[in-house]
């Protein structure tokens, strides 16, 4: 699997790592149980198709994420809900940014990849580059039974958008509470607005 390729990859160990302390979770109000808690090694060990462009030992600061994500961990006994918002956006921005759903592989013209975090990724696998980063030589394509390793340079910067800067700036809390106000912000169900389908 691609979690066992990672494992076995000394150029990989600290990338694991992170992968190993992070739950997987499916939106910010996925509250991990104790039972029902996945890491992203797990995600990486299940029977998905996926392709990972993982960073390289020293190309990014493996001390800085473990330290963030241990603070987020100790807050998930007073704020869980705090917590679960917090890893997820660590997630998505980290992690998130560097797996893709589906097999993407080593042969064709670049393209633009649709990563977990929703975010569009240039993959020109002619020029064995990712995000403009060159995959290391040697590495560029592992094959795994749930899809494809490619070994990375350096880690994919995140790419904000105008909703992740208001979420993320401390200077810009005040506005983003606005746009966030459960009085305004309201998800609602309207049956005169909707078409009857087939319940799956």
């Amino acid at each position: 699997t691609l979690w066992q390729n990672i494992q076995e990859n000394e150029q990989l160990s600290e990338f694991a790592s992170v992968l190993s302390a992070t739950s997987y979770l499916k939106s910010d109000m996925d509250y991990p149980t104790a039972s029902a808690k996945m890491s992203y090694a797990d995600y990486l060990n299940s029977p998905q198709s996926l392709t990972i462009w993982a960073p390289v030992n020293g190309s990014f600061n493996v001390q800085e994420k473990l330290a963030q994500l241990e603070a987020i961990k100790n807050k998930y006994a007073e704020d869980p809900k705090a917590a679960t918002k917090e890893e997820y956006v660590f997630a998505s921005q980290f992690l998130g940014q560097h797996i893709a759903r589906f097999n993407h592989e080593s042969q064709g013209d670049d393209k633009r990849v649709r990563m977990l975090n929703s975010k569009y990724v240039v993959y020109d696998a002619a020029e064995k580059t990712f995000d403009g980063i060159d995959l290391v030589a040697g590495f560029e394509s592992l094959p795994s039974s749930n899809g494809t390793l490619h070994l990375l340079n350096a880690p994919s910067v995140y790419a904000y958008n105008i909703f992740d800067y208001l979420s993320s700036s401390s200077e810009l809390e005040g506005l983003n509470s606005v746009f966030t106000d459960k009085e305004f912000d309201v998800t609602s169900f309207s049956p005169g607005l909707s078409t009857e389908g087939a319940m799956n």
